[in-house]
């Protein structure tokens, strides 16, 4: 959290999204499908992406946006947990590093 500030606070534009919940989005291997699988009513229920109250869910997450992120060279663009904060200079900047996030969101990659 520090070094997200710590890198916020060099810009005079920001905005601030939260991915609530995205990380339901993040597939899960093959192999660790298996591992949260759980039973209910006579019946096996296995997951085939990231569920709720996984403890290493957000952090995974995070780990999959940094990893975009750094892919698709977002300039200004900092994860912490599953909110992002897409930072500039000037207002112009601003717009397009947003855009740009936004238009990542939209694309497969974030879906």
């Amino acid at each position: 959290m520090q070094s997200v500030i710590n890198n916020v606070i060099q810009y005079k534009w920001y905005s601030s999204l939260d991915l609530r919940s995205a990380y339901h989005q993040v597939p899960l291997l093959s192999e660790e499908i298996k591992n949260i699988a759980f039973e209910a009513n006579g019946q096996l229920y296995q997951f085939k992406r990231i569920s709720f109250g996984l403890k290493n869910a957000v952090p995974c997450f995070q780990r999959v946006i940094n990893d975009i992120i750094a892919a698709h060279g977002c300039k200004g663009t900092f994860a912490y947990l599953d909110d992002i904060t897409v930072c500039s200079r000037t207002k112009e900047e601003h717009d397009e590093n947003l855009r740009f996030f936004l238009m990542l969101r939209k694309s497969a990659i974030l879906h």
